[in-house]
């Protein structure tokens, strides 16, 4: 159906990336709970995205049709629910909507591939979560600031005002390379450590 996806992209820019409404209905449940269990000190949630990899001329076309929170990883990264992972999301909150040098130098690293992308989602008080995505470019992650932000609430980009598709691209291959899989793995590994501790310091 039309509108199923929200389509993300920037002119002039190798990649476009297509999110689920359905991802970002439940996706962003998960971060407004995480943030409202505590609003003083918000717990951060990661995980790994899913979904497929297609091409469109030149231009590179994830399409992220679900996600896997970190703490329901298997211990070894392979396709889930006969999806592909083509990117990882973190939940955070905070006054800004960007990279921070520690997000800025694990992607760095890990991510090699065109075909992995990084989600962003801020939850805000009182008002819908945001959301910016991060792409690889020439075999870095572009900066620390986001290209482009949206609202992260399925309604909003419903409305009309957003770009959106039914998912389709013009030719769909394989997803990301094993070691771009071991680096997610890695990467998800990291989080959900950061995360461990981030909540053992308000206990």
């Amino acid at each position: 159906m039309p509108g199923d996806y929200y389509v993300w992209s920037v002119e002039g820019k190798p990649v476009r990336v297509h999110i689920s409404l359905s991802v970002v209905e439940r996706l962003g449940a998960e971060v407004i709970e995480a943030f409202r269990l505590s609003p003083e000190h918000p717990r951060e949630t990661g995980g790994v995205l899913l979904g497929r990899v297609g091409q469109d001329g030149r231009e590179h076309v994830l399409l992220v049709d679900d996600f896997e929170p970190l703490e329901h990883l298997p211990a070894r990264l392979a396709p889930i629910r006969e999806l592909t992972p083509v990117g990882m999301y973190r939940g955070r909150a905070g006054d800004d909507l960007r990279l921070d040098a520690e997000d800025a130098e694990v992607v760095a690293k890990l991510f090699k591939s065109p075909d992995l992308m990084y989600l962003l989602v801020q939850p805000q008080a009182g008002a819908p979560p945001r959301a910016a995505v991060f792409i690889q470019e020439r075999g870095k992650i572009h900066g620390f600031a986001a290209y482009r932000e949206f609202p992260f609430h399925a309604r909003l980009l419903r409305g009309g005002v957003f770009p959106t598709s039914d998912g389709r691209v013009v030719r769909t291959r394989h997803g990301a390379s094993l070691s771009a899989l071991a680096g997610i793995a890695v990467f998800g590994a990291l989080l959900l450590s950061l995360a461990r501790s981030s909540s053992a310091d308000f206990e």
